[in-house]
């Protein structure tokens, strides 16, 4: 279970609650706090046999005669994750108004550019401008790799991938591992793998470690990297020959489960130390569930160490739960899971990540509807700002802000703002802050709508101002002087693109915004913000890097224009013709160059000139 666990209830479940200062207040002794928001606790188990009744009961009434989420439900998992993930990563490679630093297939510390391309970790030194390392990443057997992520920590990186580990396993747990396999003893299924990597001088792998499920998100805090892996319980269903009946179909099923181990939920983890293979699996003692708990699948949170040359166990915890998102803050790491039932609503769990190792579970509490995206939450100075929408999905669009904290187990509302952008889409938010800002607009319009959020007093959120906007906005970037930098396009009456745009609001009246737009492409493309690292912006120079769906846009910002200094391309691959392999979707600053990376190449131009001052092709396989 998670450190820190202390009881407050008797009999033989033992809560999993987090309490700072004694057991769970009553409301009346919360009412200075807030309005309580309860949602689920995570409760944790005496014994397997307790979790795994718990696991049974919950899997039993959420199987539908198709399989999880009842027929008639039309909302799935898939579909939920799209909807909350549709705008990606945030561009900055760091969560807003956060320290955790979020994974991706580029990264540089200033000395040197560590990428992953086509199963191969490549290492660029930014001052000789040459490839110094290169690695292979994964095997040649029968396991599909689909995505690769890392994170770099001095001479550590973190490489986080998953993959289909297919066919029969050898039946002696002593048998050699075949070389033409991931080393591997895990059943068939999905794999996550982690690998830690040296790069002090060519690069080289120094330990594994693989678990059954998918990576779902990881953030680095200081030394230690923590890997959220979602598993699906997995279930030997039999299959369904089409005669049988729905009621059938759905006895049988519930059979299955009565009859599962407690291997159907819990993963199974190996680890390699550089010297030989270790193995476990996410002991009953470390797993906690809730009353609201699907037995669909369950959350397990690794934590490792990134200045040790070697992994361990990873400290693994698990809970009954699924990672819909993932955020960051003032040392407090909050897991989001929203309900795929027509209530929408979203659960909350707070936890303590301020020291090294596994995480403390401090809270957890309720709110209606879902969150638009991942920058609708956002914490700052102990709270929790999250923005969700109707929690009835027949109602026209509307947006709530809440203003959540977790006291003693439970999240309390210190306030909140109601009935925001009545029938209007959300485009976009930005947390600065004590501010909020929000970008709507109606569909099939060609204004938008851009509130202002005064967050000073956790108790009395308000609304400061709003104001109308010509064209759409999808990313807001904050710059000094109570500035706002929007990159959007701009849009026809009939909702059709013209052209990539950027706006500059002034913001220092909330009630009264002006809006300037310095600058406009006319051409029909689309503005590329949704891809980690496609925009950059350098506070000291006014460098500002835009990628449009054909080239990036060199430009700088100097008091309120916006003056272009160039167009960074990428040569065009003429062995494919179907696939446009030279659209620059990263962009970075590192030793006084630009950096461009496309699947065809890395680059660096001079800032300044936008002059091409090295080419690095990577050869396509």
């Amino acid at each position: 279970m998670f450190r820190g666990i202390r009881t407050c209830l008797a009999g033989t479940l033992v809560t999993a609650l987090i309490v700072l200062a004694g057991c769970t207040d009553s409301p009346d002794e919360r009412k200075d706090h807030g309005r309580p928001v309860p949602g689920p606790p995570l409760v944790g188990y005496d014994s397997c046999d307790q979790a795994l009744a718990g696991l049974r009961t919950a899997a039993a009434a959420y199987i539908g005669p198709d399989g999880f989420l009842d027929e008639d439900d039309e909302y799935s998992a898939d579909y939920l994750r799209s909807y909350l993930s549709a705008d990606g990563p945030a561009p900055t490679g760091t969560e807003p108004e956060s320290g955790g630093e979020l994974p991706d297939v580029v990264k540089t510390d200033g000395r040197r550019i560590v990428l992953i391309d086509q199963g191969f970790l490549r290492v660029v030194d930014t001052t000789s401008r040459q490839e110094t390392g290169k690695l292979k990443l994964h095997g040649d057997g029968d396991a599909n790799s689909v995505r690769y992520e890392l994170l770099l920590r001095g001479d550590r990186a973190l490489v986080v991938t998953h993959w289909l580990l297919l066919g029969d396993l050898p039946p002696d747990a002593n048998a050699p591992r075949p070389k033409d396999r991931h080393n591997t003893r895990l059943p068939p299924g999905a794999i996550a793998r982690m690998l830690l990597i040296d790069l002090s001088k060519t690069p080289r792998i120094l330990s594994k470690y693989q678990i059954q499920g998918y990576p779902e998100a990881a953030r680095l805090t200081g030394d230690t990297v923590r890997v959220m892996i979602r598993t699906n319980a997995k279930f030997d269903f039999p299959a369904d020959d089409g005669k049988a009946s729905t009621q059938t179909l759905l006895e049988q099923k519930r059979q299955v489960i009565a009859e599962a181990g407690i291997d159907s939920w819990l993963p199974k983890y190996e680890w390699y130390d550089g010297s030989e293979w270790h193995t476990g699996q996410v002991g009953c003692d470390r797993f906690s569930g809730s009353e609201r708990a699907t037995g669909a699948w369950t959350l397990t949170v690794l934590s490792f160490d990134l200045t040790r040359d070697r992994f361990d166990d990873g400290d693994p915890v698990s809970i009954a739960a699924r990672p819909d998102l993932v955020h960051v803050a003032d040392s407090h790491l909050y897991v989001a899971e929203a309900s795929l039932k027509q209530d929408r609503k979203t659960d909350i769990y707070q936890f303590d990540i301020a020291g090294p190792g596994r995480p403390r579970y401090l809270a957890s509490g309720s709110v209606p509807g879902w969150p638009e995206s991942p920058d609708a939450l956002s914490g700052w100075q102990g709270q929790l700002r999250v923005i969700t929408g109707n929690a009835d999905e027949n109602q026209s669009p509307a947006w709530t802000l809440r203003v959540l904290r977790g006291v003693d187990g439970t999240i309390v509302e210190t306030g909140v703002v109601g009935v925001i952008g009545q029938e209007e889409q959300l485009q976009s938010v930005r947390y600065l802050d004590d501010q909020a800002y929000l970008i709507t607009r109606r569909y099939l319009e060609d204004e938008e709508r851009l509130y202002t959020l005064d967050l000073k007093d956790p108790g009395s959120p308000r609304v400061a101002g709003d104001a109308k906007l010509a064209g759409r906005t999808t990313y807001l970037h904050p710059l000094p002087d109570g500035r706002l930098l929007g990159v959007g396009h701009e849009m026809s009456a009939a909702d059709f693109h013209i052209g990539p745009r950027i706006s500059l609001f002034d913001m220092r009246d909330p009630s009264a915004p002006t809006t300037a737009v310095p600058w406009t492409l006319d051409q029909k493309s689309r503005v590329n913000t949704f891809r980690s690292g496609s925009f950059q912006y350098e506070p000291g120079t006014g460098l500002l890097t835009v990628t449009t769906d054909d080239e990036l846009h060199l430009l700088r910002l100097t008091d309120g224009n916006v003056d272009t200094i160039g167009v960074v391309e990428h040569p065009e691959d003429s062995r494919r013709h179907r696939e446009r392999h030279n659209v620059i979707d990263r962009s970075m600053l590192a030793d006084g160059a630009l950096w461009t990376v496309s699947r065809v190449g890395i680059a660096a131009h001079d800032p300044t000139t936008a002059k091409r001052i090295a080419w690095l092709p990577l050869p396509r396989t």
